[in-house]
């Protein structure tokens, strides 16, 4: 008896010594899609190990899961993406981007309505403030919510110009397109870079669309409802070719960087950063996040843009509204609830800083927690590997200071007061209304076809590679002749629907 009471106690003490170490391997993984783009714009590296485990172990103390983070080449991320899920030898369970109409119809993603329910109180609570966020993510027919929205209603295109080489030139703010076409001129002229390094205005095709067509068309961009009930695309807008117009003027005369539209994020900003850039017509991101690093350079540098820069037809910016791209868990997820207990974490406001910032009291500390105000301290230890990017309602808590007494920055201010702004800014005929890409292509096989054509064919007129005399020949006969009318059928149909009608 004493032997076997001997063996007893030796095992109960063994499974006590190695109890954490057992229920530690026994917590579900889950391998999530994390947000490279801004690890990118920010030029980060990789954590130290101790700081990485920091935030995988509070991860893992808090939600009893094993948190495994991934990234996808830049710039390849949708086709890295779609090959991971198909790869059944490679586990992926939360993915943070793409159309869910398009992986629901193909099974590839599960429903989320239980699991919010009895895991996502938070996500619930988080997203209360828009209720109306639930519609672009859920399945009209069958009532299934697939993701977790991961953009609200946005303006996000505003025209930045620096307020310094202004002040240079003994100008202000423009706040018509006139006006604005005289600074690039005289940035142009006046090379407030030097050495002939001035670039008078960076843009893309997002840029011009939504940030400065509004000006020369009644609707903005969009797409809009003819006299006959049918939606048209943007293209055809009465004004928009006049858009097009000046900006092959602009590019003719060298306002416009030569390679605007072949640069990716990585060189422009490193063009911003290198303090050459006069105007920028793209998304705020770039100027925002680099803006720190050119008054490294440059103390004097800074940008400022007019909320309400209109011309003939009105204001210039169009509103974006809320996408389908959200956040899904797969169907081939083994441990759903443990997935949904992950996506459920980030809504904490401060798990979703210390996913981006790394530990507080270390790496960062609340300036004002009520505010949503802190410091990131210069500890170069932790590089943000956790982050998800949940969406932009949380994205509004990264306002970070660099040091205590110092003023919120363009990236901060700009986040929190005025990427949700409704004034300055035009709404689109069919505002609201969120097209699945997936049952276009269904209705319209030729769908990408023509986006792709109108997208490459507009850049040509910009960039002269057609004359701007050939326009009509190309809405008129080239777009029709490649399928335009099945196109024009496809987002009527789907507006119909959306609408009731």
């Amino acid at each position: 008896m004493k032997k076997l009471l001997s063996l007893v106690l030796t095992l109960m003490l063994t499974l006590a010594l190695f109890a954490p170490a057992m229920a530690e391997e026994a917590a579900p993984k889950i391998v999530y899609e994390g947000f490279l783009a801004m690890r990118v714009f920010e030029g980060r590296g990789d954590s130290d190990p101790e700081a990485y485990a920091a935030i995988h172990d509070m991860i893992l103390e808090d939600t009893g899961v094993d948190a495994v983070p991934v990234w996808f080449p830049y710039g390849a991320e949708d086709e890295r993406r779609n090959l991971m899920i198909a790869d059944d030898s490679q586990q992926l369970d939360i993915i943070m981007s793409g159309d869910w109409a398009e992986y629901a119809d193909s099974g590839v993603i599960a429903p989320l309505n239980d699991l919010l329910e009895e895991y996502g109180q938070d996500i619930l609570e988080a997203y209360s403030e828009f209720p109306g966020i639930w519609d672009v993510v859920t399945d009209p027919e069958t009532g299934n919510i697939y993701g977790l929205p991961r953009t609200l209603d946005l303006t996000q295109y505003p025209v930045w110009v620096r307020q310094d080489w202004l002040d240079a030139v003994g100008m202000e703010q423009p706040s018509t397109i006139d006006e604005l076409e005289a600074v690039l001129e005289a940035f142009y002229t006046q090379d407030p870079a030097g050495n002939g390094q001035t670039i008078p205005i960076l843009l893309d095709l997002d840029g011009i669309n939504y940030g400065l067509s509004g000006a020369f068309t009644e609707g903005g961009y969009g797409n809009w409802i003819g006299e006959d009930g049918r939606v048209y695309l943007p293209v055809l807008q009465e004004g928009y070719s006049d858009c097009i117009a000046k900006m092959a003027e602009w590019y003719e005369k060298g306002y416009i960087y030569m390679d605007s539209f072949n640069v990716d994020t990585t060189r422009i900003n490193e063009l911003i950063v290198a303090d050459r850039v006069g105007t920028t017509a793209i998304v705020y991101s770039p100027v925002c996040i680099n803006l720190p690093e050119l008054q490294k350079i440059n103390p004097e540098a800074n940008y400022g843009y007019n909320p309400e820069l209109s011309g003939d037809k009105g204001y210039a910016e169009t509103a974006i509204g809320a996408t389908s791209s959200c956040m899904m868990i797969l169907e081939s997820c083994e441990n759903k609830e443990a997935a949904m207990k992950l996506l459920n974490w980030f809504m904490d406001k401060e798990n979703f800083v210390s996913s981006y910032c790394g530990r507080i009291g270390i790496d960062w500390d609340w300036v004002d927690e009520e505010a949503s105000t802190l410091i990131r301290h210069d500890t170069d230890t932790y590089d943000g590997e956790f982050y998800l990017y949940p969406n932009n309602l949380m994205i509004r808590y990264l306002n970070i200071l660099n040091s205590a007494d110092e003023e919120p920055g363009l990236y901060t201010r700009f986040l929190t007061e005025d990427s949700y702004r409704t004034s300055g800014v035009k709404y689109a005929g069919d505002y609201g209304v969120n097209y699945s890409t997936a049952k276009l292509s269904e209705l319209a096989p030729n769908y990408s076809d023509i986006v792709t054509m109108i997208e490459e064919q507009t850049i040509n007129f910009i960039t002269g590679v057609r004359p701007m005399d050939e326009w009509d020949t190309f809405v008129n006969e080239e777009l029709p002749a490649a399928g335009l009318e099945q196109v024009i059928d496809a987002y009527t149909q789907l507006y119909n629907e959306a609408k009731g009608l």
